[in-house]
């Protein structure tokens, strides 16, 4: 019982993902101005940050469709097995 209220709690405590976006965009925003970078290097700064991103987000994608694939073709071999 206590387990089950301890975890209804971590989850009611959880920020929306909305409230973790806007956190994060003033830190990073309070982090610019605090670095006194000048703001013509900003946007290649910014642009290396992006294409980092966009290859961990690829990569991500393709890890999860591998074992999606994988897994479908588990379920398939075991259907196949029960059914036999």
């Amino acid at each position: 019982m206590k387990e089950k209220m301890q975890e209804g709690l971590r989850s009611e405590m959880q920020k929306p993902a909305i409230v973790m976006i806007d956190e994060l965009k003033e830190k990073i925003r309070s982090d610019i101005n605090e670095s006194g970078i000048h703001w013509v290097l900003l946007e290649p700064l910014i642009r290396d940050l992006y294409e980092e991103v966009q290859a961990l987000s690829r990569k991500m994608a393709d890890a999860e469709r591998e074992a999606y694939q994988k897994s479908v073709v588990k379920n398939n071999a075991d259907n196949k097995t029960c059914s036999n």
